[in-house]
């Protein structure tokens, strides 16, 4: 793989940072309106902001973020041409300067870096996107930064880097990072993002296929935005399809990487697994976890097959091509025969843990949660070690402390005798915003856990104003415990 010239990377650098051709820069030129519409791929407003504008951030932001030419004079303010020529990011041509890659801030809250990607579908590049083409920052890639555990590291896995967003945010805590991509264009891209960056000395950029480039290697924390397009395989386009049918590729990387996690490590993907009838997708999906490891599920949607189709057609500019209607015929045909009635996406963490007793979470989380959602994933991982291996006893003997944003909700409807509740749920304002039903016993239940009183003194006193016997509470109170805590609504005080 070549090397980006530092002496062309050093110049090009310096002029966006010269152009405050950040995130925050962005948005103060553009305005709330316009930068919020550009963020959702609409560029009219932020062409209307920029008409007229030959200033170097208004130039930067024309070129390479709207894909529009601009004139040769302005570029030469904005960007040493020769240099950011070299590096094959601007082309000079009859219409002025063009951009040939998308060279987009991205930030997180402690800077900023510059991404380097394909352009996108649209008006600087119609049509379907290329069998090599290399996306850029999108939904999926901030989604698994904003849920990546943010854990000190030695060496870190970025599987299917891509342009590299992922290596980005690990290097704010790992020493060393590996980034694979079985695309060479991606890696020569991710090698120009880490340069920009002054990351590359850190980062390790192998060509290969899934883990073959890491045989052996075992890692503190794996991270991963494969390409888990669920679809009958065929496609080359190597950022949506692995080649692999189905959520085969979800499979393969659930089982692999435990094997390449130091003990205690963690691996975090997102993936899309199938719905089939007549089979509960969470047992297919807690089949593809090896023994000794720690797994969490967390499904955040389901489309409904044709919707699938339609959007991944339109991701790769398809929709609309003399062979749109052929290959959304063939795909849709596709999961009839496989008896699939929905498309699962969400999030993946595994943890080497070599526990005789691993955990196993496979739930649906379709509300809003608070962002990052980092905290609130670990806060839950070290809830789920807690439990492991107390039993009723030791829960008996340990007093809980109620959840401070968690709220007893009611709906109730007017009876013979008035006012009468007709449903209850606790409710966590924060974090991942879960929601459980519950009856008066469990609120009662909950209200007795002052942080203080041991649940076997809870447990005495519901049985006191009950009617049920202490021996007849227990059981079901120790449940019902354990999942407040896996939930969030109750917390463990002391160790």
């Amino acid at each position: 793989m070549t090397t980006p010239d530092p002496a062309a990377v050093a110049a090009v650098r310096a002029a966006l940072a010269a152009a405050d051709y950040t995130v925050e820069g962005v948005a103060a030129l553009l305005g709330p309106v316009a930068h919020a519409a550009m963020n959702r791929g609409e560029t009219v407003p932020a062409l209307g902001v920029t008409a007229g504008d030959d200033g170097r951030l208004a130039t930067l932001v024309r070129l390479f973020l709207l894909g529009e030419p601009v004139p040769l004079a302005a570029a030469a303010a904005a960007l040493p041409g020769p240099a950011a020529a070299e590096l094959g990011l601007v082309d000079a041509g009859a219409d002025g300067v063009c951009a040939l890659l998308d060279v987009r801030p991205h930030a997180d809250d402690v800077g900023g870096w510059w991404v380097v990607s394909d352009l996108g579908s649209g008006p600087a590049r119609p049509g379907p996107v290329a069998p090599d083409h290399v996306l850029g920052i999108g939904g999926a890639s901030v989604s698994l930064a904003d849920a990546t555990l943010r854990l000190p590291s030695a060496c870190a896995l970025d599987l299917g880097t891509g342009c590299g967003i992922q290596a980005l945010h690990l290097s704010r805590h790992a020493d060393r990072i590996v980034g694979t991509d079985r695309n060479p264009r991606a890696l020569r891209l991710a090698a120009l993002t880490m340069a920009l960056n002054g990351l590359e000395p850190r980062v390790e950029l192998l060509e290969g296929d899934l883990f073959a480039p890491v045989t052996g290697r075992r890692f503190d924390l794996i991270v991963s935005n494969p390409p888990f397009v669920v679809s009958p395989g065929g496609s080359d386009l190597l950022y949506r399809d692995s080649g692999l049918a189905g959520d085969a590729v979800a499979e393969r990387i659930v089982r692999t990487a435990p094997t390449h996690l130091v003990p205690g490590g963690t691996a975090q993907l997102l993936a899309n697994w199938m719905h089939v009838a007549g089979t509960d997708w969470r047992e297919r999906v807690a089949a593809w976890v090896p023994e000794g490891v720690d797994a969490w599920f967390l499904q955040r949607e389901v489309q409904d097959p044709a919707d699938y189709v339609e959007t991944w057609l339109r991701d790769s500019g398809e929709a609309g091509t003399p062979g749109y209607a052929a290959t959304y015929d063939a795909w849709l045909r596709w999961f009839d025969d496989m008896d699939v009635t929905g498309i699962g996406f969400g999030h993946v963490l595994l943890r080497a843990s070599g526990s005789a007793t691993p955990w196993l979470v496979t739930e649906e989380l379709t509300q809003q949660t608070d962002h990052p959602l980092a905290p609130a994933l670990g806060a839950q991982v070290a809830r789920l070690d807690w439990l492991r291996g107390r039993d009723d006893a030791a829960l008996l003997a340990h007093a809980f402390l109620v959840a401070p944003s968690l709220r007893l909700e009611q709906q109730a409807q007017v009876g013979e005798d008035g006012w009468e509740v007709v449903d209850q749920a606790l409710h966590l304002l924060d974090g991942l915003r879960r929601r459980a039903g519950t009856d008066a016993v469990g609120a009662a239940l909950v209200a007795g856990c002052d942080g203080a009183t041991p649940l076997g003194t809870v447990v005495a006193v519901l049985a006191a104003t009950s009617g049920m016997t202490a021996h007849e509470l227990t059981a079901p109170v120790c449940g019902a415990v354990r999942r407040m805590v896996e939930d969030g609504f109750l917390v463990p005080e002391g160790p």
